[in-house]
């Protein structure tokens, strides 16, 4: 991971069992120009709501507060000013219409500019890798639609990860 702070600059790290969800939820991410969520999506299409981002899960802490799922509808309550959240997980962009509500899921996180999701199950190699590629040309100056096409070209021209299910998962929703 100590390339990824090469990638994008000053990065706060969750890994293992600092990924909780009380630290996501205690820590100021309105101070980050992006925010990147790497884990297990789960979708719930009956009450699109309750879809959440897996974090580490309680059963290992006595003390825990949370469920260990970052749900849609509270990743409303976080302060975020980000240029970009990224949802590196399964089916995050996906949720339900909702009459007089429009489309809920975490394709409308509160952020400002945009959020980057998935439209469906992605594998971890190749999610990997778009992720590292797609920071290098956002650091490069790209703007996050054309540092994602790149990122995919890349993956194409390797030869390992040809199939549309390993580059094309992932969609800019807001601003480019």
């Amino acid at each position: 991971m100590s390339g990824l702070s090469s990638q994008v600059g000053s990065v706060a790290l969750y890994l293992g069992a600092e990924a909780r969800e009380e630290n996501v939820k205690g820590e100021s991410l309105d101070r980050y120009r992006f925010v990147h969520f790497a884990g297990h999506g789960l979708l719930n299409e009956n009450a699109p709501q309750y879809s959440g981002l897996v974090l580490t899960l309680p059963s290992a802490f006595r003390d825990a507060r949370e469920d260990g799922v970052l749900q849609v509808y509270e990743v409303f309550n976080l302060k975020l000013n980000a240029e970009l959240v990224v949802l590196s997980a399964c089916e995050t962009g996906l949720g339900k219409q909702l009459r007089g509500e429009g489309m809920i899921g975490f394709g409308r996180f509160s952020t400002p500019e945009a959020v980057l999701v998935s439209l469906w199950k992605v594998a971890d190699v190749s999610t990997a890798e778009l992720m590292v590629r797609f920071y290098r040309h956002l650091k490069a100056g790209r703007g996050k639609a054309e540092a994602l096409r790149h990122a995919r070209l890349e993956l194409l021209e390797q030869g390992r990860f040809v199939h549309p299910f390993y580059w094309a998962p992932f969609v800019l929703v807001g601003k480019s």
